[in-house]
């Protein structure tokens, strides 16, 4: 049985890639983002009294899963930075977790996206636990900020995230 060539060109846009598989080339749509989880100290879980109102400083570098080059501000499909999503799950058993993004008050930043440092070519956001009081484990998580891109962690794990736990 023979098998013919097949020719495929690829031109992909910056946020895309092209896979290239012998003769059988494969054009990635959406840009995926690694990461390699928080620096310090939310690369651990952070442990916090009832009545402490803490920032923690959230960094993180991500790059380009395919070419390995840092992602910054204008390396993101469509501009749109990095945010937060932070969900709830109290002491009870059997109460489900619960999306509270909307009660996060960032310090010196914008809404729950990120801010890029060049400098540092890192993430950084600074999350104010004051609006969380009640007794429980808070989830962060960083989530795209347009469904252009993905966000995978660079050991295969779906999200970049950390836990604080309140009192």
């Amino acid at each position: 049985m023979a098998f013919g060539r097949l020719d495929i060109s690829c031109d992909a846009a910056p946020s895309q890639a092209c896979l290239v598989f012998g003769s059988l080339t494969i054009r990635v749509k959406r840009q995926v983002l690694a990461c390699d989880g928080f620096a310090s100290p939310a690369d651990d879980v952070i442990s916090l009294s009832r009545k402490a109102n803490r920032v923690i400083p959230l960094q993180i570098t991500l790059q380009d899963w395919w070419s390995h080059e840092p992602a910054t501000n204008d390396g993101i499909a469509g501009s749109f930075p990095p945010a937060v999503q932070i969900s709830f799950s109290s002491e009870v058993l059997g109460v489900a977790e619960i999306d509270v993004t909307d009660q996060f008050t960032p310090v010196g930043s914008q809404g729950n996206a990120f801010t890029y440092h060049a400098e540092s070519n890192e993430w950084r956001l600074n999350l104010s636990t004051k609006p969380f009081k009640e007794p429980g484990t808070y989830h962060v998580r960083v989530t795209p900020g347009s469904s252009e891109y993905a966000i995978v962690r660079n050991d295969f794990t779906p999200t970049c995230d950390m836990q604080f736990v309140r009192q």
